[in-house]
């Protein structure tokens, strides 16, 4: 678990790398609980060094809804 000014998280689960960037920053899937909160599926960039860039996250019922949209369309 990473704490820092009272905000704490823990990748639960790294899930895909979707792409990587000319400076090695890795967009990622992965499970993350925030603050010790239930876990979310979070998008988002990460640098080599382990910090963390801008994303989304989605809890897990719009993530499941994301996923069969996914499957009807491709």
């Amino acid at each position: 678990m990473t704490e820092k000014n009272n905000f704490s998280y823990e990748v639960l689960e790294e899930i895909a790398t979707l792409d990587e960037d000319l400076k090695g920053w890795k967009r990622k899937l992965c499970r993350i609980s925030y603050n010790g909160q239930e876990p979310v599926y979070d998008f988002r960039v990460w640098s080599p060094q382990g910090k963390f860039g801008k994303g989304f996250t989605l809890r897990e019922e719009p993530f499941q809804k994301l996923v069969e949209i996914l499957k009807e369309r491709y």
